[in-house]
């Protein structure tokens, strides 16, 4: 941890890591002289585990298993499949030490690309879903399971079960919401205004469960985001119809604040969010609400007072704010 003062390690403790260090410098000295020897068999394999076992990271032992694997399993079949499924049981230990090896991850990829082993992608789903359990926050977990999804062709309802499923589970999950920014057709154009509407619907529920969670506002941001592209993508098609009904929705957000200010009055969120909805819709009575919430900010969060100052002179300057001050 930061700030705290590491304590004296034990002459034993000592001993045992010099020990540690040695075995692994020996072991490490007789895989690569092995290498270089282009040696695949099993007894060399061994030694490429042994190393592995105490340092995962160890890139060169991982290229030179793969090696072994293309030299001796270079047809498909039971044997190669049986081979890299060993390699995915040695590369799961290595992640149960170091769950953010970068070479773990790296090899558990190529071994189902090479293998092919798609009849166990969904077992290594499974698995992603076990270690995402146990930190939300393992990026490599979710690009790998971003890339099984796509193996298995899992249709965009099933990612989305799981990211609800993520969400609701715990709404402080700042990489499900993130994901879910990749997932929807919302990041598409046009944007689909009925999947909108209920994204401002689920993000709704995070704010009156945990309003100072910052996360749920982040996403929310970008739903913003993509509600201006859909006002513009309205305005381009002189599409009055869909210009109304982003402007109801943009209303709703604004009534939302409200009720969350009268619940919480001076909170940050629903006062910065507030103002970045009256923006969107711009007119001269929202633009005053919103400049009177930023000025607020400025007398309550001293840390960004610039940043809320200039926030506060666009949005008095411009009719509509355009892309950059959401």
């Amino acid at each position: 941890m930061h700030n705290v003062k590491r304590g004296s390690i034990s002459e034993a403790k000592q001993a045992a890591m010099r020990a540690k260090a040695a075995q692994y410098t020996a072991l490490s000295r007789e895989a690569l002289a092995a290498r270089r020897a282009h040696r695949h068999d099993a007894e060399s394999l061994g030694l490429s585990a042994q190393v592995i076992a105490l340092n995962p990271e160890h890139a060169t032992m991982w290229n030179w298993r793969k090696e072994a694997c293309v030299a001796n399993h270079a047809e498909p079949g039971p044997t190669r499949e049986a081979a890299l499924l060993a390699e995915l049981q040695l590369a799961q230990a290595g992640l149960m030490a170091n769950p953010k090896s970068y070479c773990c991850w790296h090899h558990r990829r190529w071994a189902i690309e090479w293998g092919p082993l798609d009849a166990h992608v969904g077992r290594e789903i499974r698995l992603c879903d076990k270690l995402l359990a146990l930190d939300a926050r393992n990026f490599h977990c979710w690009q790998h399971r971003r890339f099984l999804a796509e193996r298995a062709r899992l249709s965009p309802a099933d990612m989305r079960a799981f990211l609800d499923h993520q969400i609701l589970h715990d709404f402080s999950n700042y990489s499900a919401w993130h994901e879910r920014t990749r997932q929807l057709a919302l990041a598409r154009s046009p944007v689909d205004l009925a999947e909108l509407s209920s994204e401002l619907e689920l993000v709704r529920n995070a704010f009156y469960t945990a309003p100072e969670d910052s996360a749920a506002w982040f996403y929310h941001r970008w739903l913003l985001a993509r509600a201006a592209d859909a006002a513009a993508d309205a305005d381009a098609r002189a599409d009055g119809a869909r210009g109304e009904a982003v402007r109801s929705a943009l209303l709703g957000e604004l009534s939302m604040v409200d009720e969350l200010l009268q619940l919480e009055p001076g909170a940050k969120w629903p006062l910065l969010t507030g103002a970045r909805v009256c923006s969107l819709l711009g007119d001269a009575e929202c633009r005053e609400r919103g400049a009177a919430w930023l000025a607020e900010l400025e007398r309550t969060d001293e840390q960004r007072t610039g940043h809320y100052a200039a926030m506060r002179e666009r949005l008095l300057d411009t009719p509509r704010v355009a892309e950059g001050a959401v």
